[in-house]
């Protein structure tokens, strides 16, 4: 059973100068100046905040469907910034030169308090007891203490980033991979507009932004960036994998006999290929998000709970599916890059197989 849902040709680079796809999508870009002026209400507030939202750029450029979807936040963080972007308004993307809705583009919001240090009191006492436990073999206590470290006692973005880079290894020894992957995501989330780079576009093209866009420093980043990678090419995450090492090269310099650069150059031939390949998936949260680099996409090897329903966030395009066992989803290439969300039963493993359109 065949689903015509959402489309991916190249994906598409929110912001990009350039237009893309047969149709001639031109992505939203920023107003010069916009958003500099972006501010929240920060009177007796005692702990920072980075926002990941997204949002719908509508063709006359305001914003709407503002959410704010991972970071480190509460709820009155959330909507100070949500209220914060209702205000400003892009350039809207436009389809053989005429302005259009724009559906999932990202921005990462970081708030920073002059009077919050890197690490409040009792964060280093509470972190070594936690290593403590992991260097005595009490791996997943380690685990624990650090996840309630996150839950409970983080008042920084340093700390969040830290502790969540320091929870890469420990869930490696773990064998949760997946909990690693989304681990070094959180640890390297950057300020600002999220790449939507395609996988398919030369290595060649990636540039540092300016600024340092990270809440953890530069000798730190790399190792992440290359843990992102590895773990992302293992689950087959190929978009993942490809992004994260487009951010490696964007940091530091990468030689040409690197292990990660020729795996990377191989990984990017096989999506550039019609080889099918299959994502590892997890449902965390009750979801998994996931960018496929292919148009025809089916589910196999459901194990430990049951699926729900399908989200597609297209460029030009949204659509809610019930998951139904045995379907297959055609992503049509009029709608642009897609994220699929699937829901679920938590902890439920699935593996998502990508492959390209038969030839007519």
């Amino acid at each position: 059973m065949k689903f015509p849902l959402a489309s991916v040709c190249v994906a598409l680079t929110l912001f990009s100068a350039a237009p893309i796809c047969a149709a001639q999508i031109q992505p939203p870009a920023m107003v010069p100046g916009g958003w500099k002026q972006f501010s929240v209400d920060m009177r007796g507030r005692d702990r920072e905040a980075s926002v990941l939202i997204t949002f719908t750029v509508k063709a006359d450029g305001s914003l709407e469907d503002i959410n704010a979807v991972d970071g480190f936040y509460n709820e009155a963080y959330a909507l100070m910034v949500i209220r914060g972007a209702k205000s400003k308004k892009l350039l809207p993307a436009k389809v053989d030169g005429v302005p259009v809705d724009f559906h999932g583009a990202q921005m990462l919001i970081r708030i920073s308090l002059p009077g919050v240090a890197a690490t409040g009191p009792g964060f280093g006492q509470r972190y070594q007891a936690a290593a403590a436990l992991v260097k005595a073999g009490q791996v997943q206590d380690g685990a624990r203490a650090i996840e309630d470290m996150i839950a409970n006692h983080v008042s920084s973005n340093y700390e969040f980033a830290f502790l969540n880079a320091a929870l890469v290894p420990i869930y490696g020894q773990l064998g949760r991979n997946h909990d690693a992957l989304r681990a070094t995501l959180l640890a390297t989330l950057r300020d600002g507009v999220q790449d939507m780079q395609s996988p398919a576009t030369s290595f060649d093209d990636a540039k540092a932004s300016p600024g340092w866009r990270y809440s953890l420093p530069r000798e730190v980043v790399p190792t992440l960036l290359r843990q992102q990678f590895v773990l992302a090419a293992a689950l087959q995450d190929n978009h993942t994998a490809l992004s994260a090492y487009r951010q490696l090269l964007a940091v530091s310099k990468v030689a040409d006999d690197d292990p990660v650069a020729i795996r990377a150059r191989t990984l990017q031939q096989r999506v550039l290929s019609l080889e099918p390949f299959s994502a590892s998936a997890l449902i965390r949260d009750g979801k998994w998000t996931y960018r496929p680099v292919r148009r025809v996409l089916a589910v196999t090897d459901v194990q430990g709970g049951m699926l729900k329903s399908v989200h597609l966030q297209c460029s030009l395009h949204e659509q809610d599916a019930a998951y139904s066992a045995g379907a297959e989803w055609v992503l049509q290439p009029a709608w642009g890059d897609c994220a699929v969300t699937f829901k679920g039963d938590e902890g439920t493993r699935f593996a998502v197989r990508e492959s390209v359109p038969p030839s007519p």
